[in-house]
């Protein structure tokens, strides 16, 4: 038996609009944000990762020094396409351009 992870993110009932990129589906206002069991990158349940909120907490570090030493842009031309392979990823390579503050 195995879980369709996938349906999930395409979901209307978690996502208004699946398709379209939206960072705010994941606050505190965000249907996703209270459903249990729409993204589950560490398992969940009895067998959730030990290290899930190591990893968070590191996560949310790293990218709070990031904002605070880099000024971060995209690089000119970036088109945004997303594919399925193995993962849900962008077609190409996001080029991003760090300039220090």
């Amino acid at each position: 038996m195995t879980f369709n992870w996938m349906a999930n993110y395409f979901s209307e009932k978690y996502f208004p609009s699946p398709m379209e990129f939206n960072p705010d589906r994941w606050t505190d206002g965000g249907k996703a944000f209270e459903a249990e069991y729409v993204f589950t990158p560490f398992s969940t349940g009895k067998r959730v990762c030990v290290g899930k909120r190591l990893a968070l907490i590191e996560t949310k570090l790293l990218l709070a020094k990031a904002v605070k030493r880099f000024r971060i842009k995209l690089g000119e031309g970036y088109v945004h396409k997303m594919v399925q392979r193995n993962l849900y990823e962008p077609e190409n390579p996001i080029p991003l351009l760090f300039e220090a503050i």
